[in-house]
């Protein structure tokens, strides 16, 4: 329809408050891929709007579009007092720049240096997305000074840039890094190293460091497909190199683990091995229990139709935690028919020093505060935005389109388990 009509027939839509956001969300998918500025100019009309998420959308996709239609919105917004608005509107900003060039803004990587050592959290993000941006030899600099930061959403985003800009002057960086970082930390700065070097030295620095120390000469950055043909070899290759614990062949290396399990009615059918579902969970959880390191945070929730936690927060794994741990999991029980899983996750959520979640579950949401596939997407990225906790997950028995879209939005990873 809007290919015959022209766009301009969804004018004022995406910022009409009677709509709702799933169907304005629908229309600003109908418009990403229709060139032409007609549809600049319907997205940036969307940044009239008063969801905080229609307004970011917009300001994605009119950036990947390479519109610059919208550039007093983005002087307008960078000064937003919602976040996740704010935030986006910043990365806009330089994004813009590369479009329009220095001439039209001039001091934008003056900004960014400045942004990079403000007070603000969310400035810091956007200056670590920025700079990934801009690749400059000053910006990856800059980039590497953030790797420091002392919040731990700003070095993720700090990693996910450099590992974008594929410069070999990080290479060493990430190297040293190695030493000082844990958990999803370290996991991602492994991830980064393998994605700008194709090789493969789990998360041992000693190791890199010699094999950098003989190849920085004559180092010659591979491509994205060379990488990419390695990838299969590299998971193989994974529980090689590092320490944790296995969850359904999902290997996870941090050591401030949530658990968010589904203790649903479905739970009680059987896998395709006959065994009840419960069951398979309690024997993997169980292992995880007894793999996960001393010293260790750890907690267990469960949902159904109602939430439970093990524990109010995280704890120490010790001897005395392990064993009580392992007497709960041993108990898990079918506790309802619904299937709560957004109560679980905002419980899990709530902890602040989480930095990994492992989320199990065998059907779709219901029963909880929020049932919508959509929203439960939107609400969990709202919360992640400044927090980077990574989310792997496992769906039972079938496909799930929640958790599969939870874990690549948090650079987790999914597994479907038959």
């Amino acid at each position: 329809f809007a290919r015959t009509s022209g766009p301009n027939l969804f004018s004022r839509c995406l910022k009409d408050e009677n709509l709702t956001g799933e169907i304005r969300r629908m229309l600003i998918a109908g418009l990403v891929p229709i060139p032409g500025e007609e549809a600049d100019a319907v997205l940036a009309e969307g940044l009239l709007a008063k969801e905080p998420r229609i307004v970011q959308e917009c300001l994605v996709h009119l950036g990947t579009r390479g519109a610059t239609v919208h550039r007093k919105a983005v002087e307008r917004l960078v000064r937003h007092k919602n976040d996740l608005i704010r935030r986006e509107a910043l990365v806009a900003r330089a994004r813009l720049y590369l479009i329009l060039g220095p001439q039209e803004i001039p001091d934008l990587l003056d900004d960014l240096l400045i942004q990079a050592r403000s007070r603000g959290l969310v400035e810091r993000n956007a200056a670590a997305i920025s700079l990934g941006e801009l690749r400059s030899p000053e910006a990856i600099e800059a980039l590497h000074s953030l790797l420091g930061d002392p919040e731990y959403s700003v070095r993720m985003e700090s990693l996910l840039s450099i590992g974008s800009a594929r410069k070999a002057a990080s290479i060493p960086v990430l190297i040293d890094r190695l030493g000082v970082t844990q958990g999803a930390e370290s996991e991602m700065t492994v991830e980064m190293l393998q994605a700008l070097t194709g090789q493969d030295f789990g998360s041992t620095p000693e190791f890199w460091g010699a094999w950098w120390a003989d190849h920085e000469a004559d180092f010659v950055m591979p491509s994205a497909e060379q990488v990419a043909a390695v990838q299969k070899k590299r998971e193989k290759g994974r529980s090689k190199h590092s320490t944790g614990s296995d969850f359904f062949g999902l290997r996870v290396t941090s050591e401030r683990v949530v658990f968010v399990a589904d203790l649903s009615g479905s739970m009680v059918r059987e896998n395709s091995q006959g065994v009840q579902r419960i069951a398979a969970l309690r024997d993997e959880l169980g292992k995880f229990v007894r793999d996960y390191p001393k010293g260790g945070l750890f907690n267990i929730v469960t949902f159904a139709s109602q939430v439970k936690s093990w524990k109010p927060t995280m704890v120490v794994m010790n001897s005395k935690n392990r064993r009580e741990a392992l007497a709960y999991v041993e108990d898990l029980k079918i506790s309802g028919q619904a299937t709560a899983i957004y109560d679980g996750l905002e419980v899990a959520f709530n902890d602040p020093r989480v930095d990994t979640l492992l989320v199990l579950s065998d059907g779709i949401p219901s029963g909880g505060s929020i049932n919508d596939v959509n929203e439960i997407i939107d609400d969990v990225s709202r919360w992640n935005i400044l927090r980077y906790v990574v989310i792997h997950s496992v769906a039972l028995g079938l496909e799930s389109k929640l958790l599969r879209a939870l874990s690549q939005a948090s650079h987790g990873r999914y597994a479907c388990v038959k």
